[in-house]
């Protein structure tokens, strides 16, 4: 006998939204298309809905069988993501938290800068700009590339930090510019560093034992603790990057 799955589904590019439960297996659903239906009904969606997402990855979901039991899901029209990675401006703890914006939404910069602002949780407050990694703003929806990674600033200035470095695991399969052109400058090389290699690697293994320290002990009070080893290692990356430039 087939074991029912609770799965929780989302409105794309509705952050006040909290969703609602769906109980799944074949004698609330025969097909895949029902259960879109019933979605659509549901959730009160503005157009019919006809693709669900994983919220993390943003990967497709074809068949009932696809639903994994209490996990979140997103539904959506016929419009398409784009997938964002995005960094929070100066902090090197926090990993990159994932965006996923529909076709609709990227129209509005305000509403963009919104969602930013709830799910990065800045210190300084709300999300003023976001930026590139190289600290070039982005300002409408349009220069937005799926798949990148960019970073969440508020009313300070951008701190030129190795955030993809630090933050990404290398078996993300993910690669930076910023990685070699960091490396070159600091070791001052005539040729690109070998592999594997990185005059960041100790501050990684910090940022990451910091992080594992986090997940591990969710409800301790990290603020204060997370902000000043942030400061600590900006001010180290940010010194050894002004070494490398001269």
């Amino acid at each position: 006998m087939e074991t029912a799955r609770n799965v929780m589904v989302y409105r794309n590019g509705d952050s006040f939204f909290h969703g609602r439960k769906f109980v799944v297996n074949q004698r609330q659903f025969l097909t895949f298309e029902a259960f879109l239906n019933e979605v659509t009904s549901t959730i009160h969606a503005s157009v019919a809905v006809r693709n669900i997402y994983t919220p993390r990855q943003g990967h497709r979901v074809t068949e009932l069988e696809e639903l994994q039991n209490g996990c979140p899901y997103v539904a959506a029209g016929f419009e398409r993501f784009k997938r964002l990675d995005v960094f929070r401006n100066g902090d090197l703890l926090s990993p990159p938290f994932r965006l996923l914006l529909s076709k609709s939404i990227l129209q509005e910069w305000d509403a963009i800068l919104g969602l930013l602002t709830e799910k990065a949780n800045l210190h300084s407050g709300a999300v003023r700009k976001l930026c590139q990694l190289d600290g070039v703003p982005v300002s409408t929806g349009e220069e937005l590339v799926n798949g990148e990674y960019y970073v969440a600033v508020g009313v300070e200035k951008y701190k030129n930090l190795p955030y993809f470095e630090l933050l990404v695991p290398k078996n993300s399969g993910q690669t930076s510019p910023m990685l070699s052109w960091c490396d070159w400058n600091l070791t001052r090389s005539t040729s690109p560093p070998s592999p594997g290699k990185s005059v960041f690697e100790p501050w990684k293994q910090l940022s990451q034992l910091l992080l594992s320290l986090h997940i591990k002990f969710p409800n301790l009070k990290w603020e204060h603790l997370n902000k000043s080893i942030s400061l600590l290692l900006g001010f180290c990356c940010e010194s050894v990057l002004r070494l490398g430039l001269k």
